[in-house]
């Protein structure tokens, strides 16, 4: 896999050192981790009605790094992963996940297109990325949490992984929670340009398997990115990536071409989209009554590669030391 370097504070800086520089230091003995567990405990879930993003441990894994003394022991302790004060700020994130393969290694899933994209965030929200270890900062914390677990303008921040995108667009999402919603599709400008559903990325398979580009306010997303590299590499349909508005969408559908509708990301992978409320209008999507052929393949191929039952070559895998569809039913937002 092709891997940058940039320019940073006027040393050229191979992105593979950024990794490197972080982990030193870090301790992974368990004997060195502290536990304070919570004196209350959340009841127990039902295992067979799980509500994805709902169900959340009653602990974090923390680890503090300081300037003075470097990285701290590891701590589990009780602190709640949904709260919001620890998710939107003025601030850059990334969304990666570690996966135990088969043969009982732990692995990160293409973590190099998270660093490049972190340092493409850096940039433009003006962060400094120093060449050492650590942020500028005389404090900083390094969380961990094990799950199964108006948006964006040219010219803005939209394409890149920063926790000030999000704050807004929790009250479009409220709005279409109360129109029986689960999520937002977001629209773009006066033909209302399909961009995202939620925090993922939108595909489109009709003839042909599309996507909006990459112009800016689109999230260059890892799965987005790896299911583009996939069924490049099948050469089944053609692949493409263009812009597709509303009355495209309308227009297939009524014509019969839309075959599925799905969402990708780092958290949910794929996402079939079933129905989607517009203007008034229901707009079904045929994946309930046809299982979304596609989305469940690209689930089960991607998640083949991330704990290595697959040795596909677009396999990106860096050591460490069944999944049900539901469609999804979506409301879109117009933004301009």
């Amino acid at each position: 896999e092709v891997v940058e370097t940039r320019m940073i504070n006027g040393n050229r800086l191979h992105l593979n050192s950024i990794s490197r520089l972080i982990a030193k230091g870090l301790s992974t003995y368990a004997a060195d981790l502290v536990i304070e567990l919570s004196q209350t405990h959340k009841a127990k879930p039902d295992l067979t009605n799980l509500v994805f993003g709902t169900v959340f441990s009653d602990h974090m894994l923390t680890i503090e790094w300081t300037n003075a003394g470097g990285w701290h022991k590891p701590h589990i302790k009780s602190l709640h992963l949904a709260c919001s004060a620890m998710h939107y700020a003025v601030q850059l994130f990334e969304g990666m996940k570690a996966y135990r393969g088969a043969d009982d290694k732990v692995c990160l899933f293409r973590p190099m297109l998270n660093m490049n994209r972190m340092a493409k965030s850096a940039e433009r929200a003006s962060l400094l990325v120093r060449t050492h270890t650590g942020c500028g900062t005389e404090q900083t914390s390094l969380l961990v949490s094990i799950s199964p677990l108006p948006r964006a303008w040219r010219g803005g921040t939209g394409d890149c992984t920063m926790g000030g995108n999000y704050g807004a667009s929790i009250y479009a999402q409220h709005e279409a929670v109360d129109y029986g919603c689960q999520q937002v599709l977001w629209l773009y400008g006066d033909d209302h340009q399909i961009t995202e559903v939620g925090t993922m990325n939108m595909i489109t398979f009709k003839e042909a398997l599309a996507t909006p580009p990459l112009d800016g306010i689109i999230l260059p997303g890892m799965m987005r990115q790896s299911i583009l590299e996939l069924t490049r590499k099948w050469g089944e349909f053609k692949v493409c990536e263009r812009y597709l508005t509303m009355a495209d969408l309308c227009c297939a559908l009524k014509e019969g071409r839309v075959k599925e509708k799905f969402g990708s990301g780092t958290a949910c992978v794929v996402s079939p989209v079933g129905c989607i409320l517009y203007q008034g209008e229901n707009l079904h999507i045929p994946c309930q009554e046809d299982f979304p052929q596609l989305a469940s393949r690209l689930m089960k191929e991607l998640t083949d590669v991330q704990v290595r039952w697959s040795q596909t070559s677009m396999q990106r895998l860096f050591h460490v030391g069944s999944t049900s569809f539901h469609s999804t039913r979506v409301c879109p937002v117009r933004h301009v």
